[in-house]
């Protein structure tokens, strides 16, 4: 039929042209991939091979659905097919070329504020925050929190091919995002962990990281994250064939121990990890420390670099990704691995920055706090934002609370001398210090006398410095590191102890002998006697000096007398009286 020989021709016309699109197709990929890289361009063989066998599969369903004389038109569906992977994979090959393609257009995940910020900040600048957890498998056993110990953010603009690293020390006090509350910036893993709202902890953990860098660094957003723990640095660096570095100076354990020699050295994954981790006092502590990793970093590069090692990196991410966290996809990362290998990191095209500060305590812990002014500089330079600073901060310690108690109870020594025992329970569990200051009698002009040359640790202290039948005024002064409570009083009267189991008898018609104990070795008592039928006691002795007394001078017999015994210190304040009544036949 005339329609049948029409409808052929046509298909026989459109396939011609099909098979020459797809024969420039192919000649184009093929002369994208003599430039590419030998590692890349198996693996983009491997990927055009797979959806090459996936073609396959349709041509053979088509084979069998459509009726043998319909081959011309399965012809044209399969050069469609061929010519559409052809395209997909110099898709690709462009995308991997032009890794802003795929980094910076769509719908990514995106960390820090819903707003937009100003329109300041470029569309082809992308933001890679990189974390490092102080997590392996040991410390895995017993916790379950870990902190990123490492934190910076890699700024990379793709129309200048720059890169820029901004560093944040991990001590660094910032408020942490969803809480309101100032603490350090690798703390807040542990407040998204128990604060976020999520389903998934870890997960709401490294969201408050990355919004808490975000809102650091002026609310910069932050597209791509890579978290590695490490366990996972010490696999990747050994996966990569290690990293040569030259040591600049001689590194020591805390015991005194040689870790590194100053000069070259092929580091492995464990030696590279205990160099991006030691600090000490004599190497500049938290900041000494991220010097060297800066020196670690720009000198890895270079070696990947010039050993052609960045084409292994997504082989290497491939197979350690158990080990690895982060939202960028295999192609991104072949991306980057790529345009890596091509960077020129020479000149003003690498550039990083540190968030300079002070160290400052506060409640006994170490924080880094901000220079403000070098925080604005950093943020317009790095990311070409103008943000205001910051009030400037300045650490205060916690002042303590109220003690919940504050007493005493009187003690008498074993050799007679009194006692004050002092306790007292404090107004929080926090790690406090006391002061204890004693003063005697009313006076004020009197010098306050401080008991202890060093502060208390633990509540509680006995005086024995104290005398009987004085008043005594304690001052008691709690501290919380550097801030102090109010002070907190405490009056004791200490008043001379009467005399203890006084007894009289008859000892010879007309005598009376009284007997007692001693209330000191310093007291002298005073002795009186009263009739029955009298209403005042008569004093026999102003001030005896002995626990024993004889009344020979009884004024009658048959009577029964009421003896008073009355202790006296040198000050001349008196006991409390001691009473024994004797009848005399």
């Amino acid at each position: 039929m005339k329609l049948d020989r029409d409808w052929g021709l046509h298909l026989k016309r459109a396939a011609g042209r099909l098979a020459g699109w797809f024969k420039s197709a192919l000649a184009g990929l093929k002369r994208a991939l003599a430039a590419w890289p030998a590692k890349l361009k198996q693996q983009c063989l491997q990927a055009f091979f797979l959806a090459g066998g996936r073609v396959l599969n349709g041509y053979a369903w088509l084979k069998k659905v459509l009726a043998a004389k319909k081959r011309l038109v399965i012809g044209i569906l399969a050069g469609a097919l061929f010519l559409g992977l052809g395209f997909t994979a110099v898709l690709t090959y462009l995308q991997i070329r032009n890794p802003e393609w795929i980094l910076i257009g769509g719908d990514h995940p995106r960390f820090g504020p819903d707003v937009n910020v100003g329109e300041q900040f470029p569309r082809h600048v992308v933001n890679i925050a990189l974390l490092g957890f102080d997590r392996d498998q040991f410390r895995a056993e017993y916790a379950y929190l870990f902190l990123s110990d490492v934190i910076l953010v890699a700024s990379i603009d793709f129309q200048k091919d720059t890169v820029k690293v901004v560093r944040v020390p991990r001590d660094t006090y910032v408020r942490v995002y969803g809480t309101g509350v100032k603490d350090k910036i690798n703390h807040a893993y542990y407040h998204g962990y128990h604060y976020g709202k999520g389903p998934d902890r870890d997960a709401d953990g490294l969201r408050f990281v990355l919004e808490t860098v975000s809102y650091l660094l002026g609310d910069i957003p932050i597209h791509y994250y890579v978290s590695i723990d490490m366990d996972g640095m010490v696999q990747f660096i050994d996966a990569m064939g290690g990293v040569h570095f030259e040591v600049k100076e001689r590194i020591y354990d805390y015991d005194g121990n040689i870790l590194f020699w100053e000069g070259p050295q092929q580091m492995d994954g464990l030696a590279f990890l205990k160099y991006v981790r030691h600090r000490d006092g004599s190497t500049g502590q938290d900041m000494g420390r991220i010097e060297r990793q800066k020196d670690l970093l720009v000198a890895t590069f270079e070696y990947y670099k010039s050993s052609n090692r960045f084409q292994a990196i997504p082989d290497t991410y491939r197979f350690y990704k158990n080990y690895v966290e982060t939202n960028l996809s295999y192609k991104q990362i072949a991306a980057l691995a790529l345009y890596a290998a091509e960077f020129n990191a020479t000149g003003d095209n690498v550039q990083f920055y540190t968030l300079d500060g002070t160290n400052q305590t506060k409640d006994g812990i170490w924080y880094w706090v901000l220079n403000q002014a070098e925080r604005v500089r950093v943020i317009k330079a790095a990311f070409g934002l103008n943000v205001a600073p910051w009030p400037v901060e300045v650490l205060r310690d916690t002042p303590p609370p109220p003690l919940k108690e504050f007493a005493y109870t009187l003690e008498t020594l074993e050799d007679g001398r009194p006692a004050v025992e002092l306790s007292w329970e404090p107004g929080d569990d926090k790690k406090v210090t006391y002061s204890l200051y004693r003063l005697a009698g009313d006076d004020d002009a009197e010098e306050e006398v401080l008991l202890t040359e060093e502060p208390l640790a633990e509540p509680g202290y006995v005086d024995t410095g104290v005398s009987f039948g004085k008043s005594y005024r304690y001052r008691l002064i709690v501290r919380h590191y550097r801030a102090t409570g109010e002070p907190e009083l405490l009056a004791v009267e200490i008043p001379v102890p009467a005399p203890r189991e006084l007894t009289g008898k008859v000892v010879n018609l007309g005598a009376v002998e009284l007997r007692w104990q001693s209330s000191g070795s310093a007291f002298k008592y005073q002795i009186s006697r009263m009739a029955d039928g009298e209403n005042a006691y008569t004093i026999l002795q102003p001030e005896w000096g002995q626990t024993l007394y004889r009344d020979s001078a009884l004024p009658e017999t048959g009577k029964t007398y009421t003896y008073r015994v009355i202790a006296v210190n040198d000050e001349g304040v008196m006991s409390e009286p001691a009473f024994c009544s004797v009848a005399v036949p």
